[in-house]
């Protein structure tokens, strides 16, 4: 009996030095960047060699104020298991004029001027290509 307690000690003692098996980081952060209030509805993907893909709606107001304000897709990449990561980068843009959605204009406090991207959803390939799909002002669908 007092053999079967000294291993169980023993294998305690190693699990409390052992590294946490899972670490914590925001990768968006409210603060991090003067141009985002909120970061919202994130993802994570895993491509097919590894790189860990991260993304989320940025909205440059306040949470609650409007799904019609300016909104727009950020990126962040690992390729160290997520240890390390790059900077957010915007990866959605729609070349050309942009309509907004009709629907929005009849909203209180809605700004015609400001661009939303949004329900973005990255899927990785076995082959290793991302796709990604998203929309714009909740009416065109991009691939």
């Amino acid at each position: 009996m007092q053999v079967i307690f000294t291993a169980l000690f023993l294998v305690l003692a190693s699990l409390a030095t052992a590294e946490p098996f899972l670490e914590k980081q925001n990768l968006f952060s409210a603060g991090d960047d003067p141009a985002f209030n909120i970061y919202h509805i994130p993802g994570v993907v895993v491509t097919a060699k590894g790189t860990v893909l991260a993304w989320c709606e940025a909205r440059k107001r306040p949470a609650g104020v409007s799904d019609w304000d300016d909104i727009r897709i950020l990126l962040r990449r690992s390729t160290d298991d997520g240890k390390t990561w790059s900077p957010p980068a915007s990866i959605a843009n729609v070349e050309g004029p942009k309509q907004k959605n009709p629907f929005a204009l009849r909203m209180k406090n809605v700004d015609p001027n400001d661009i939303t991207y949004n329900n973005p959803v990255l899927i990785a390939d076995r082959d290793g290509t991302v796709h990604m799909l998203f929309c714009l002002e909740y009416m065109s669908a991009f691939y």
